[in-house]
């Protein structure tokens, strides 16, 4: 006939009327740890992140400390992704780590103000140092 219907609407036993199901959002791409040459390009501010992650500190899983092993001053962010939470990292000129971590289902982004000096190892949780001149932060190979 050409003309095109509204979606069909589910009658269930009571008689409401209710929108068909949602379909499932599709899944975020799988994000790779940035190699050396996109490391450089963050680093000298020529380029974002653009769809890898930052490598982890000291190359481990762990909590962000700073020196004296403290938590050191940040921002905390719920239900969001480590993608993410790197990309409101590198919006904030404050931030020089992220903390990502997975508590009781929910996820937790941390965005660090202070130095970090090392990680705690504890599992479930990533620390990530932001690459900038600024900063003074040298990432070397995990």
């Amino acid at each position: 006939s050409g003309v095109s219907q509204p979606p069909r609407l589910n009658r269930p036993a009571s008689g409401v009327s209710q929108p068909p199901p949602a379909s499932a959002p599709s899944p975020p791409p799988v994000l790779q740890l940035c190699d050396e040459l996109q490391l450089r390009e963050i680093t000298n501010g020529w380029t974002s992140t653009r769809g890898c992650l930052w490598p982890l500190a000291s190359g481990r899983f762990g909590s962000c400390l700073t020196p004296g092993a403290n938590t050191g001053s940040y921002s905390e962010f719920w239900r969001v992704s480590e993608w993410q939470c790197q990309q409101k990292c590198e919006a904030d000129p404050m931030c020089v780590a992220i903390e990502f971590s997975y508590i009781n289902h929910h996820t937790r982004c941390e965005l660090h103000h202070a130095r970090i000096s090392h990680v705690l190892p504890v599992g479930g949780r990533s620390c990530r140092l932001r690459p900038s001149i600024k900063s003074g932060l040298v990432f070397k190979g995990a």
